[in-house]
């Protein structure tokens, strides 16, 4: 079992990479989410805050994790922003 300075390094190691998951996945919602300016925001805003909020209220803090990664830490947002080409560029 791993005693509690094990679980403060995992929790050190892997919450910056799940916040950037989540910085990832907001700007592919804004960039390449629906086409109305409002929705895009909101849905770009509101995942990484409704994560984020998963990561304070759920606890113990590996659940929430957990619960987190599927959503923050999938390679296919990642992947999909990667190989297709944006629908609104900032460079218009």
């Amino acid at each position: 079992m791993v005693g509690k300075k094990g679980r403060i390094v995992f929790a050190v190691l892997l919450l910056p990479a799940i916040g950037v998951a989540l910085a990832w996945c907001a700007a592919a919602l804004w960039f390449d989410g629906p086409s109305a300016g409002g929705l895009a925001g909101a849905l770009a805003v509101g995942f990484p805050v409704g994560c984020l909020a998963l990561l304070v209220w759920l606890q113990p803090l590996r659940w929430a994790m957990i619960a987190v990664m599927p959503a923050a830490g999938s390679r296919s947002p990642m992947c999909a922003t990667l190989t297709t080409a944006p629908r609104r560029s900032i460079f218009r």
